[in-house]
């Protein structure tokens, strides 16, 4: 039950009861050092309180704009080493829909094949009359 659950004393009182019970289930302290016990949890908490989060190593977002300009093998190595998860999200924002069963190497396969070769592929395509004629 919520603290905003509590509307009555009869609810006030289950909160009670459950707690007890909770307690009863950890091993018995003594409480003559509650100062003490009470000066830790409380320095637990500020120090829990000062723990930043550590930055992601990596923005997808950003990687989503360089990807297409790195050389194949060199996108190949930044997003092998993400997890499937972060490759999921790094292909929906780049448009690319990838089936939701695909293993990560199946994943970064058709990241990669979506990114770098099927544009290589259009490309000779489109300039194979023009290569032929040079000829």
């Amino acid at each position: 039950m919520a603290t905003n659950d509590i509307r009555t004393s009869h609810d006030l009182a289950d909160v009670l009861e459950d707690a007890a019970k909770a307690l009863r289930r950890f091993p018995e302290l003594s409480l003559s050092n509650l100062d003490q016990i009470l000066a830790e949890a409380t320095s637990v908490k500020q120090d829990l309180a000062e723990v930043k989060p550590t930055p992601a190593k990596f923005n997808l977002e950003e990687l989503a704009k360089r990807l297409p300009t790195l050389e194949r093998s060199d996108a190949e190595s930044e997003v092998v080493n993400l997890t499937v998860d972060s490759i999921r999200q790094l292909s929906s924002l780049l448009g690319i829909r990838l089936p939701s069963k695909a293993t990560k190497a199946q994943a970064t396969s058709m990241l990669l094949a979506q990114v770098f070769d099927i544009p290589a592929g259009q490309e000779l395509i489109r300039t194979f009359h023009q290569r032929k004629a040079a000829r």
